[in-house]
């Protein structure tokens, strides 16, 4: 699992409880806007699920025009 900051245990903690965590869960920091950050996580891998990503909208009172 690949997350931003794995240095807190108030957010990450919980990860440390699930099954088979201590055995097989390995914790990576990357950040998407830093080059080289992911190249550690992926090496070896088959795929990839990328479910976040930061996406940065300009403020403006019609927000749903800016998302598109």
């Amino acid at each position: 699992m690949i997350i931003r900051i794995v240095e807190n245990a108030e957010k990450v903690g919980f990860l440390w409880e699930l099954n088979g965590a201590k055995e097989r869960l390995k914790l990576i920091k990357a950040d998407l806007l830093e080059e080289g950050s992911f190249d550690q996580a992926i090496q070896g891998v088959e795929g990839v699920f990328h479910t976040a990503s930061p996406v940065f909208v300009p403020y403006d009172h019609d927000v749903q025009a800016g998302l598109t």
